[in-house]
């Protein structure tokens, strides 16, 4: 979450993707850095252990969230 806050702040535009029991981290770790309530996707955890097409499933939902992130409808 650092690095993807201190990139927005210079302009480039970023996303971060993490699992639920980070989720409370990256928030705090956002706020801390001067970007409370900055976005990001949160998916079910785990991921890496998954079956194949099961990882394709959360790939595409964090691509969902990210999107509305990204044209404002997060």
């Amino acid at each position: 979450m650092l690095d993807t806050v201190r990139l927005a702040k210079r302009g480039i535009r970023t996303g971060l993707i993490c699992t639920e029991p980070f989720g409370n981290t990256a928030a705090t770790i956002a706020e801390v850095h001067g970007a409370p309530g900055y976005p990001f996707a949160v998916l079910p955890h785990p991921v890496a252990s998954l079956p194949d097409e099961l990882r394709r499933q959360r790939a595409r939902e964090a691509a969902r969230q990210l999107a509305r992130i990204f044209t404002g409808q997060a």
